[in-house]
């Protein structure tokens, strides 16, 4: 057990920059899949990759629009079971034109 303890302690810079990548690789990469905006998905980044630990939990905090998903699902009508079309598109092309 000493061992390992010692081993932590030596490495602990590592294992602390390692997660901090982690977390930023993560994080920017769900901005820019899920961001629409460019400008915010570039500020977003910026402020992962430039605070360690804190951006990408400013990110997972603020950046994720859970307000308006949250309202696209109660706004989806429910479907038959053999109902093919699809509403999203519909929705998408409103949410398009409203924003």
């Amino acid at each position: 057990m000493e061992l390992m303890w010692d081993w932590v302690v030596t490495f602990r810079a590592h294992l602390a920059a390692s997660l901090a990548a982690i977390m930023a690789i993560f994080a920017s990469g769900h901005a820019v899949l899920n961001k629409r905006d460019s400008r915010s998905t570039v500020g977003w980044v910026g402020l992962i990759w430039l605070s360690p630990f804190v951006g990408p939990l400013l990110y997972y905090s603020f950046g994720i629009n859970r307000i308006k998903r949250k309202a696209l699902n109660l706004q989806r009508p429910a479907m038959p079971p053999g109902d093919n079309h699809s509403h999203a598109a519909d929705l998408q092309k409103s949410l398009v034109i409203e924003g």
